[in-house]
């Protein structure tokens, strides 16, 4: 209601809308009708089977998606993984409005890596909401026997959460506040992106789940990790995992504090390996720069619509 309040507030009309969820993207799909909008594109920044643990909410949440990938005039997927679960749920790709893979950027040229002088060796950095999934007790978990390996090792943890008093609670128990930093929320993301360049290690040891987003989306923070410059330590949860294997730019685990372990103090102290993944992640994440993937996307839709134009034109003959 409150995007359609203020779409209505505009008093003109827009060539493309993108919906970044099912309900926006149904939203868009009412001002086409009231002719405020041309194109409609669903903007599919997450999708999960299991999205509520309320079986109507979830048959709720699925005919919205449903509605939004048969109707609009466009599909943008985070991941390939979310055509492949849609078609699970039998929406057929050729009933389906054109679904194009718009995977999660990152601000490439303007974030300044750091040189390995000017960055601490031996600090770990987490990024993000502090929330079940995200692998943070895990990483507070495995701090100890890591410093027993790496004594000057440090964590930094960027963000909050509804996990954060909790995990501050068990930092204090375990005697690490010497060595955890909470940073707390940062608004600026280029404040956060100067935090991060002057680590040596970006972490995302993700839980496995069937309720997180993260299995079938393509997740921001080992992106951004890698364009600041720092390998990554993820586990085989998302499916940019196995591209950071292949490519060398970090180190894939299990949901395992001994393989946690092994992984961090590995970066830590082997130099002549971090060097290669680190040149590794810097040349993956150089592949995923926004303004790159938002001129391939525009492109492929302005191809998509040229076609169509030209099949109803062959159509009328």
């Amino acid at each position: 209601f409150l995007t359609l309040f203020y779409v209505l507030r505009q008093r003109r009309r827009f060539d493309v809308y993108v919906g970044a969820d099912c309900l926006n993207a149904f939203s868009g799909l009412i001002l086409r009708r009231l002719h405020l909008v041309k194109a409609v594109v669903f903007y599919t920044i997450d999708y999960v089977p299991n999205r509520f643990k309320s079986r109507i909410l979830n048959e709720i949440y699925h005919l919205v998606d449903r509605i939004c990938v048969r109707c609009c005039d466009f599909v943008w997927n985070l991941s390939s993984v979310m055509a492949e679960q849609r078609e699970r749920r039998g929406i057929r790709k050729d009933e389906s409005a054109p679904q194009l893979l718009v995977p999660i950027g990152t601000s490439f040229q303007r974030i300044r890596r750091r040189s390995l002088q000017e960055i601490n060796r031996k600090a770990i950095v987490f990024m993000g909401h502090l929330r079940e999934h995200q692998g943070t007790e895990l990483i507070i978990d495995a701090l100890p026997e890591i410093i027993r390996e790496v004594p000057d090792a440090k964590l930094i943890i960027v963000g909050k959460g509804p996990m954060e008093s909790a995990l501050k609670e068990r930092t204090k128990r375990a005697g690490l506040e010497k060595h955890v930093e909470f940073l707390g929320f940062m608004e600026n993301h280029v404040e956060i992106e100067n935090v991060l360049a002057t680590c040596a290690v970006g972490v995302a040891p993700y839980a496995p789940s069937p309720y997180s987003y993260t299995l079938y989306t393509d997740p921001a923070k080992p992106k951004t990790y890698m364009a600041c410059g720092l390998p990554v330590i993820i586990t085989k949860v998302p499916r940019i995992a196995y591209e950071i294997e292949t490519y060398k730019a970090g180190i894939v685990i299990s949901y395992s504090k001994e393989e946690f372990v092994k992984a961090t103090v590995t970066l830590l102290t082997d130099d002549e390996l971090y060097g290669e993944y680190r040149k590794n992640a810097i040349m993956f994440a150089s592949k995923y720069e926004w303004n790159d993937i938002f001129h391939r996307t525009l492109a492929s839709m302005k191809l998509g619509i040229a076609r169509e134009l030209e099949t109803d034109s062959i159509d009328k003959m």
